[in-house]
């Protein structure tokens, strides 16, 4: 299997996972390897709610979760949501 990131340590669920292959919810700069690493950041909109998110329902409307993923809009309340399934918000 070809390595897709490398970020310079065996943990998963940062977006780069254990056996060097991007984590679903996530988008990681190409291997370079030492001395320099890959980057990885969550998708925002994507619906998966991955380490870093406030919030990402999935829906880019303005409502539910705010355009950046960093939490809900007022009135919202949203919950659920893991690296695998959407969140769901309701308002």
């Amino acid at each position: 299997m070809t390595e897709t990131c490398e970020d310079g340590n065996l943990l998963s669920g940062d977006g780069c996972s254990s056996s060097c292959i991007t984590e679903p919810g996530w988008i990681c700069t190409s291997v370079v390897g030492p001395p320099e690493f890959s980057t990885c950041t969550p998708i925002c909109g994507d619906g998966l709610n991955v380490y870093g998110e406030g919030c990402d329902d999935g829906i880019l409307d303005g409502k539910g979760c705010k355009d950046d993923c960093t939490g809900p809009y007022n009135g919202y309340i949203c919950g659920g949501g893991t690296p695998t399934t959407a969140m769901t918000c309701a308002g």
